[in-house]
């Protein structure tokens, strides 16, 4: 940026150039603010009171998708809910479900960004042993064996360098586990995409 800014001071600059640097500058200073919105997050995690529910499933779901369809990641994205019925209330607050729910379904359009057909992302809604359980699954490249592993660990990143922290998945991790839940990549049957189950405590028991 501070580059950038100092290129923007020549006087023999074109117009064109001029906004390209701006353009430049800008993106560069988005990258340094989810940087820095990262580290304050998992570095004020463990200090967190906020993550203690009830919430409706259902609902943060909806909203998650009406927050994230408009951005332009999603607009070759095709989201579907799968609800297998029944009451879905889990002990986790509104905003941290929500905050779980954009960082991965951020990943899975990142993921499938260079697809040519059409994007799928399926959230699949349903309880299993008293548990309130969340399945979301993209129809991208998946991930390799060398890295599902170490997904959830801080600092590991899929994406390009300078394209992502590698905290966002961490930070799920740990509002999850918080709330007594418990997050896991799964591979899936066949060829391509990725699984992530979340399982989280009921309130109504």
């Amino acid at each position: 940026v501070l580059g950038y800014l100092e290129i923007l001071q020549r006087p023999e600059l074109l117009d064109s150039e001029r906004e390209q640097y701006i353009a430049q500058a800008l993106d560069a200073t988005k990258r340094i603010s989810v940087i820095i919105r990262d580290l304050l997050e998992f570095s004020r995690l463990e200090k967190s009171t906020d993550t203690q529910g009830p919430c409706d499933v259902r609902t943060v779901i909806q909203q998650t998708i009406q927050l994230l369809e408009p951005q332009s990641r999603f607009q070759h994205v095709m989201t579907q809910v799968v609800d297998r019925g029944g009451q879905f209330s889990a002990l986790m607050s509104e905003g941290r479900l929500q905050q779980v729910l954009v960082n991965i379904l951020l990943n899975s359009a990142d993921a499938m960004a260079e697809q040519s057909e059409e994007a799928r992302l399926d959230i699949e809604l349903l309880r299993h042993n008293g548990k309130e359980v969340l399945v979301i699954s993209d129809s991208g490249p998946g991930l390799s064996s060398d890295i599902s592993d170490t997904v959830f660990e801080p600092f590991v990143s899929t994406k390009e360098s300078g394209a992502g922290t590698g905290l966002g998945l961490s930070v799920c991790e740990s509002i999850v586990d918080m709330c007594g839940g418990t997050i896991r990549f799964v591979s899936p049957v066949g060829a391509g995409g990725a699984v992530i189950r979340i399982e989280l405590p009921d309130a109504l028991s």
